[in-house]
This record gives structure tokens, sequence and C-alpha cells, in this order.
């Protein structure tokens, strides 16, 4: 068995770092059972340099396990939250992170060799 750096969301075997650089930070990612009674998927704190992810979200009023993809679409998310926060103060309105954050989700999840590590080839 290889060992990780990363924690695992599932069966599928989806790493998550347990941290990230983004310009002169180094933000911890925190996994946690549930956020604000499950009615947010994740959260970005500046001021502690942190992402938290949340395994279960509240839908039509019941908390319900969030799936391994939906946990990866939401750590865009917040790291979105975290460059617009560190390049760009903060400006960028929720409805953008949400759709910059879905093309960004598409283009690595359908283009994987792109981003392989080593270079251009």
């Amino acid at each position: 068995m290889t060992k990780h750096k990363g924690r695992y969301l599932s069966k599928k075997e989806i790493e998550v770092p347990k941290t990230i650089k983004v310009g002169g930070h180094t933000i911890r990612i925190e996994i946690v059972d549930s956020i604000d009674k499950g009615d947010l998927a994740g959260h970005y704190i500046y001021n502690a340099d942190k992402i938290i992810l949340a395994r279960r979200v509240k839908v039509e009023k019941v908390l319900i396990e969030a799936s391994a993809q939906s946990m990866i679409a939401v750590l865009y998310h917040e790291v979105l939250h975290a460059i617009d926060f560190i390049y760009n103060s903060g400006i960028l309105a929720e409805d953008v992170i949400d759709r910059l954050s879905e093309g960004w989700y598409q283009v690595i999840r359908d283009n994987p060799l792109i981003f392989k590590k080593g270079g251009d080839d």
C-alpha cells in the first residue's frame, strides 16, 4: 500500500491535500462532519488560512453524505475564494466564484494531462 500526504474522501480514492499554497499563504484544508448545522458545504477563512469542507450537507432539512465529486467541486470553489481574497481583495461575487469553480473543475477533470506534473510535453 502506498502512503499519501493527503486524505481520501471516499472509496473512489479522491485525494485531498492537507495544505495548499496560494501566494505567500499556506492554507490548511480541514474536513469536518458538517458546517453551520449543515447549511454550508465549504468555507474559506482568510484570517486563519483555512478551508473547511463538510462531509455532510443539508438538503431539504436533512443532512446527507456529500459525494466525493461534490466535495472536490466545493474545494475548487473555496480555493477560488482564497485566490480572490489574496490577489483580488475579495471582490468577486459569489455567483462568479460559482461559475468559475465549476468551469475550472470541468477543465481539470476532463483534461488531466494538461495538469500533469513535469512540464509542457
